[in-house]
């Protein structure tokens, strides 16, 4: 795929998932570049409306992530 097509794409994914993506029921991996390092955040979509959807962590994993 064209590297302009796969930026187009990228940039129009906002517009569609506010048009009708929240429509369905599914989880989506929000992310934006941040300095150069990715960040994301799933969102569980349940008849359009979004909510936080993080994973469940191992005690290492969260402990981990407490100290950050």
């Amino acid at each position: 795929m064209p590297l302009r097509q796969v930026r187009g794409e990228l940039s129009d994914r906002p517009r569609r998932i506010n048009a009708g993506l929240g429509l369905t029921d599914m989880v989506v991996e929000v992310s934006v570049n941040q300095g150069g390092r990715w960040k994301g955040i799933p969102l569980l979509f349940t008849a359009g409306s979004p909510t936080v959807c993080l994973p469940s962590l191992d005690p290492a994993e969260a402990r981990q992530l407490a100290h950050r």
